[in-house]
């Protein structure tokens, strides 16, 4: 699929990695207990900075961005991308994407 949406696969994805000063053998993901779920109109509040959660379907169902007005920063996670449009995804919708796309055409 990705091929076929013009991006260019190696045999492997992932053909190589930056140092980090770590075993990456050792390295395992460790569990987190969510504290909360955010939804559209949230706010994430890391002490010094302030964002604004914005549901940005369309790529997958869930996808999110962040928001800070000052100095208007977008975080769009992977809405916002440099490629070729993936939209047969599981859950992935054109017309909701088309959406998502001008609403962040408009953060300002």
């Amino acid at each position: 699929m990705l091929r076929e949406a013009g991006y260019e696969v190696a045999d492997e994805l992932i053909t190589a990695l930056p140092y980090a000063g770590y075993d990456i053998d050792a390295y395992r993901i460790r569990p987190a207990t969510p504290t909360r779920i955010v939804e559209e109109g949230s706010v994430v509040d890391t002490g010094d900075r302030s964002f604004a959660v914005l549901h940005l379907p369309g790529h997958s169902p869930g996808s999110i961005g962040l928001w800070e007005a000052r100095p208007a920063l977008l975080f769009s996670g992977d809405a916002v991308y440099d490629g070729p449009l993936l939209d047969r995804l599981g859950g992935s919708d054109i017309e909701a994407y088309v959406r998502t796309m001008r609403r962040c055409a408009s953060c300002r």
